[in-house]
């Protein structure tokens, strides 16, 4: 008879620890399963079983997505420095208030406090000049 492995046993426990570790360099479970053996169905269910893997899972994916943010805003930056006219447009745009696109300046549909009503203003007059 062919023994089950529980969570628990050192096998498992490895498997544990790698998947975790796995989801700190690629932070999508499919990847990160497949990169340590793991099928996604176990995956779900031993997180939905044992809620210290299942924060340390989130945890774990919310760590990755910041690691490769940091990768891809340095990769950016890089390429403002090289003159790449697509990557200027795109910093300035997301970056700058004198290039914001002119239709995320619409008025919302709901009253915005006053901190935002005054930002918008002063936005839509440098804009208007």
């Amino acid at each position: 008879m062919i023994k089950k492995l529980t969570w628990n046993d050192k096998r498992m426990q490895d498997k544990k620890n790698d998947i975790i570790e796995t989801l700190h360099k690629y932070p999508i479970i499919q990847v990160a399963c497949q990169k340590c053996g793991l099928a996604r169905s176990t995956f779900y269910r031993r997180r939905e079983d044992d809620e210290d893997f299942k924060y340390d899972t989130k945890m774990a994916i919310y760590r990755g997505k910041k690691f490769i943010n940091d990768i891809a805003e340095t990769n950016l930056l890089w390429l403002v420095q090289a003159k790449n006219p697509w990557a200027i447009y795109y910093w300035l745009n997301n970056n700058h208030e004198w290039y914001w696109h002119k239709k995320w300046l619409e008025k919302p549909a709901k009253k915005p406090n006053t901190k935002d009503e005054n930002l918008y203003q002063k936005i839509l007059t440098k804009l208007t000049k």
